[in-house]
């Protein structure tokens, strides 16, 4: 895997080309940042959003999701803290001889406490006194929670096993990035889900079964598993080394809670991941019973996405992370939840969404456009799609965020039949509203975000030249109408590509060499759109994104008088 935004279409080929397809129109495509135009002639972009169009990647005032009360992350940090001491005393508890050594890597931010990996470092020898858990807990508790802090790093606990005790040593050193999976929101919750604890125990009994090893023998086992969010999605033994000629000697019940305590703490953990589990089996001669030992467990980072779409992944991790929480622990039904997400938040669950849970397949034949640009991702995939979702009727878009919702907490395969059956209806739905002249509750939603978004977007300081007086004189200019945007399916309709600041007046002028066009609307085609759209850039184009100069009067008459000429002209060519 290359990339991110590639490497998870490498299990889906029809993506792949659709990928293709999308980069090389982005390489040939003129964008508007170069102003659009070649030779005097409009080419309107098969898509105009790209990600480096650094200026268009944001929206205004979309509100973020309110921080934890301070003593609400107070609570949940001391129950993190507590909960990655029992997990060190599960897998650690059987060790019982002195000079072993463990590590337990985790990464620590806002409280939360992600178990990144363990391993046995040193088996030690010979046999030291008990150590019970209430001792265990006592002697490293207070180190923890004076040391830990908030600070998000990746900290390195290392436990070595004396005589009458367990000593720790922090190593906070280590400058790593921000693991993709890794929470930042501490969590109160103990333990584990009922459904998820059923996941890892069945896990361990199917595990259980091919722990089997040679008497007198060893065997060492390397199992990867595919976890998402709390969940295992699957697992695979992906080697076995044995050694030893005696007959096999099965696993006990005593290591279906082995492997049960080392699998535990890796739920804790976001989106899709894969983690290593090894088992190390040793049969003594003369035991009963051969003994097991989970030696080592670790979560594989994948491959980082492309650093453009970086900060669009962790936009929708935090979001992600933030619903979870919400419905795990909060325990909020989730359409009123919704209800208080913006249409930009939705945008960007869903998008996410679909392509972190690789969803794009189920849709791709009912909706073949909207697949192959929300494929790209990033904010102006979502911005694009916020375009879209407008457009669609409030009741269908509820249904949507709810379906997904469901998706979004519990994955993609809780979805039945019907249900997928059902996004597949509204995906092409969405479809379909592409090609649809869009009503004037979505042309006025859109307007009111066009203009907030390009002065404090796009041209901040075309506003700031202005000033909140002369502003109101200025109005936005849509270079392909949105009565038309039904003819540029892949067009962000609301990108800083197709938006222009201009002075009052000369939008009104704009406006009526437009207007002639009104009786032939519905005969006229893209290529007939973006001609119109030609001829008012060449008359008009002075005074775009400029503050208007009283004195040009005579000049916008004139030019005025030359385009209604010229559209005057080339539209009666429609009506033959």
């Amino acid at each position: 895997m290359h990339s991110w935004s590639h490497g998870w279409l490498t299990q889906h080929g029809f993506l792949a080309l659709i990928l293709l397809a999308v980069s090389l129109l982005s390489a040939c495509a003129t964008t508007h940042s170069a102003t659009g135009w070649a030779g005097g002639e409009l080419r309107l972009e098969a898509h105009s959003f790209s990600h480096s169009e650094e200026e268009d990647v944001r929206f205004a005032r979309d509100v973020p999701f309110p921080p934890l009360r301070e003593s609400e992350r107070a609570e949940a940090t001391r129950a993190e803290i507590q909960r990655a001491l029992n997990e060190m005393w599960t897998v650690t508890s059987h060790s019982d001889a002195p000079g072993a050594h463990w590590e337990f890597r985790y990464w620590v931010d806002g409280g939360a406490l992600t178990l990144l990996s363990f391993h046995r470092v040193k088996e030690g020898g010979g046999r030291a006194a008990p150590v019970d858990r209430s001792a265990f807990l006592a002697g490293l508790e207070h180190h923890l929670t004076t040391l830990l802090g908030t600070e998000a790093r990746q900290v390195t606990l290392s436990l070595e096993r004396e005589e009458a005790r367990w000593t720790l040593d922090l190593d906070l050193s280590a400058r790593t990035e921000a693991p993709w999976h890794a929470r930042t929101l501490p969590s109160s919750q103990e333990g584990t889900s009922r459904a998820s604890y059923a996941q890892v125990l069945t896990t361990a009994r199917g595990l259980q079964r091919l722990m089997a090893l040679p008497r007198n023998g060893t065997t060492r086992l390397e199992v990867r598993l595919t976890l998402e969010d709390d969940r295992i999605s699957s697992w695979e033994l992906s080697r076995r080394d044995a050694s030893g000629s005696g007959t096999d000697m099965p696993a006990s019940e005593a290591e279906v809670t082995l492997v049960t305590h080392a699998l535990r703490p890796f739920l804790k953990g976001l989106g899709e991941r894969e983690v290593v589990l090894i088992l190390h089996g040793r049969h003594s001669p003369g035991a009963p019973l051969p003994r097991w030992e989970a030696t080592e467990a670790r979560t594989l980072e994948p491959p980082p996405p492309p650093r453009e779409l970086e900060d669009f992944r962790r936009e929708y991790l935090a979001m992600h992370e933030r619903i979870l929480r919400e419905s795990r622990e909060e325990m909020r039904d989730g359409v009123v939840f919704l209800a208080g997400f913006s249409i930009e938040q939705v945008a960007t669950m869903l998008v996410g969404g679909f392509i972190l849970k690789r969803a794009l397949i189920l849709f791709e034949a009912a909706a073949p456009t909207v697949t192959s640009l929300l494929a790209r991702g990033g904010h102006g995939a979502v911005r694009w799609f916020r375009n879209l979702l407008v457009r669609m009727p409030a009741a269908e878009r509820q249904a949507l965020q709810q379906l997904w919702l469901k998706a979004e907490t519990q994955g993609l395969k809780a979805l039945s039949e019907a249900e997928k059956t059902q996004l597949r209806g509204l995906m092409g739905r969405l479809e379909g509203l592409l090609r649809t002249s869009l009503d004037d509750q979505a042309k006025k939603q859109l307007r009111v975000w066009a203009r907030t978004e390009y002065f404090e977007l796009h041209r901040p300081e075309l506003a700031k030249a202005l000033g909140t007086v002369r502003l109101q004189a200025y109005d936005i200019h849509h270079t392909c109408p949105l009565e038309y945007a039904h003819l540029f399916p892949k067009l962000d309709i609301n990108g800083g590509a197709n938006l222009i600041g201009l002075y009052r007046d000369v939008h009104r002028s704009i406006g009526k060499v437009w207007s002639l066009a009104r009786p032939v609307a519905e005969k006229m085609t893209a290529r007939d759109v973006t001609r119109m759209m030609d001829i008012v850039h060449r008359h008009y184009r002075r005074w775009f994104h400029q503050m208007y100069d009283p004195s040009s009067a005579p000049t916008l008459a004139r030019a005025e008088q030359a385009a209604l000429a010229e559209a005057a002209e080339f539209l009666a060519t429609l009506t033959r």
